[in-house]
């Protein structure tokens, strides 16, 4: 692995910051700007950093950004998570060599998983059934550490 050593974590480590910032957008959003009197009243209250804006300028986020610090271990599990999570197995893997940041399950699973949770958004639930016994087999009511 020595050719892009350090690439791969850092291209991982970009998707991911870039998938959690949609994430917090998408989170922020949401109202029509109206509500009742005691909850504009609570967002008054409440100090700027926890009141929601739907706009921001880009300098008041790289400012709010700059005083965050993420230690690098929550940052490689975040990355871990989003790779394992969209089923990307092999990038999971170079990561997991190059950060030594384990994932959690067994990678081996990812393809059946990314198949499991195909299945269930495109609303063949039989298909995504059969396909869960299949990677756990036995009793569903034995397995509590059957996660998805």
């Amino acid at each position: 692995m020595s050719t892009g050593s350090g690439h791969i974590a850092a291209a991982a480590a970009a998707a991911a910051a870039a998938a959690a910032a949609a994430s917090m957008a998408g989170n922020r959003g949401g109202g029509s700007g109206g509500g009742s009197q005691q909850q504009q009243a609570a967002q008054q209250q409440q100090p700027p950093q926890a009141q929601s804006n739907k706009n921001i300028s880009r300098e008041a986020w790289e400012q709010r950004l700059a005083e965050v610090h993420v230690a690098r271990e929550d940052m490689n599990r975040l990355v871990m998570n989003y790779l394992v999570v969209e089923g990307h197995k092999e990038a999971a893997e170079m990561f997991q060599q190059e950060s030594g940041t384990d994932p959690g399950t067994d990678l081996s699973t990812i393809h059946t998983r990314t198949m499991i949770r195909s299945a269930v958004e495109q609303g063949d639930v039989e298909a995504a059934i059969d396909r869960v016994n299949d990677l756990n087999p036995g009793d569903p009511g034995e397995q509590r550490d059957a996660v998805f």
